[in-house]
């Protein structure tokens, strides 16, 4: 590489002048934007979590046969990593910054190289090397975490053993260099590790190393104060879990929050019942696990007789007294496993697995014996139902089959 002489293509006046070294800050400042948005064209950053995906990960019980089965998900839904849902979503979030993390460490690395190599040219090749490699490992690893296959817990593994692998870089430059300003960069990673992570165990363990590391470098270099630097570490360690802390209530916040909001849109205000929402959601996973149980899908469709004339002759609120004791006889006589939900405004549908198709006729009589005890109708006319059950294979038969056979009173062969 040849070098030229200040001054052959400016005067020595102008580029040692303070308005030249402000416009050639701007100026590198400006090429460092540019290279970072052309690193992030080529770097697969994950989408943003559309609160329609947190929803989702409140969903339980939906399994792999479940989302290939016929409830129409989103080709590219991924079932969550854990049944609870703050856990779901923890790892959602973590799995996330680990992949932009990684991406953006690895970024910093290849760009303090270029600048490192552009501003000191006279450095060992094999530095430039080093750091370079550093940077090009760390974006391997971006591209690996955005792989399906590789569990989240995998990845916080991963992120925790490159942290140390920083770290002890960083340990190892301080000595090389005898630099204390090195060090600032172990407080960084303390801070900002568990913000990651989002997991107590991976921080504690991790943050303790390369707190052991900060000790190693401090005693290694005579001109700094070892107190100092122990406490900042301490700081670090203590302001990082704080951060956390908030991160993890917030979160909890969240899944408080759409669970509330879940409940009331899945459930019957009235009666107290499954909405047809509500059932909707559920139905995926009763056919997964009929499936596993070599078992049928049975469904039955309740339809009050006459809903409309007793509004008619006692007035909405006997009505709305007819549905709350229809709806309260359903859960109290169906099996604790089964779902009801209130389908229509006069009309109720039971859920759930069964070797055969349900008697319609003794089930009637059970819910319109309840029906009596309740003392509903003392002094007025009687509540009946129709009852019309089916049950089929969901290897073979949708929900919407299913719901199409039983509300014309065509069962569906058990068998089929």
């Amino acid at each position: 590489m040849m070098f030229v002489d200040a001054g052959f293509l400016l005067p020595s006046s102008v580029l040692s002048s303070s308005w030249f070294i402000v416009l050639a800050t701007a100026v590198a400042f400006n090429t460092i934007i540019y290279l970072g948005l052309t690193l992030s064209k080529l770097i697969p950053w994950p989408h943003q979590i559309h609160p329609e995906n947190v929803r989702r990960l409140l969903r339980k019980g939906v399994d792999d046969a479940a989302i290939e089965g016929n409830m129409n998900f989103p080709a590219d839904y991924q079932r969550p990593e854990s049944d609870d849902p703050f856990i779901a979503l923890r790892l959602r979030i973590t799995r996330a910054a680990i992949q932009q993390g990684f991406a953006l460490v690895g970024g910093l690395i290849l760009m303090l190289s270029i600048l490192t190599l552009v501003f000191s040219p006279n450095a060992q090749w094999n530095e430039h090397f080093f750091t370079f490699g550093s940077g090009a490992i760390y974006l391997a690893l971006a591209l690996v975490a955005t792989h399906r296959a590789a569990k989240t817990t995998s990845l916080i593994v991963l992120w925790c053993v490159a942290a140390l692998g920083l770290s002890s870089l960083m340990l190892w430059m301080t000595v090389r260099d005898e630099n204390s300003a090195t060090l600032a960069y172990l407080l960084v990673i303390l801070v900002a590790l568990p913000q990651i992570t989002l997991h107590w165990k991976s921080f504690i363990a991790t943050g303790t190393v390369i707190y052991l590391l900060l000790i190693v470098g401090t005693e290694s270099i005579s001109t700094v104060y070892d107190v100092q630097w122990l406490f900042a570490g301490l700081a670090a360690l203590l302001f990082g879990g704080a951060l956390m802390r908030v991160r993890i209530s917030g979160l909890t916040s969240i899944v408080e929050e759409a669970q509330r909001a879940d409940f009331v849109a899945s459930t019957d205000s009235l009666t107290g019942a499954l909405t047809r929402q509500g059932i909707t959601m559920l139905l995926p996973g009763l056919g997964s696990l009929a499936k596993r149980n070599s078992q049928l899908v049975a469904v039955a469709y309740i339809d009050i007789d006459d809903l409309q004339l007793t509004n008619t002759q006692y007035g909405l609120n006997f009505g709305d007294e007819v549905l709350r004791t229809v709806g309260k006889a359903l859960q109290e006589t169906v099996r604790n496993s089964d779902y009801v939900a209130r389908w229509d405004g006069d009309a109720f549908l039971v859920a759930g697995m069964s070797n055969e198709i349900p008697p319609a006729t003794l089930f009637k009589q059970r819910i319109e014996a309840k029906i009596e005890a309740s003392g509903i109708n003392l002094g007025k006319r009687s509540t009946t139902i129709t009852v019309r059950t089916t049950a089929g294979n969901p290897e073979f038969l949708t929900f919407d089959d299913l719901l199409q056979q039983v509300q014309h009173d065509s069962p569906v062969i058990a068998d089929q």
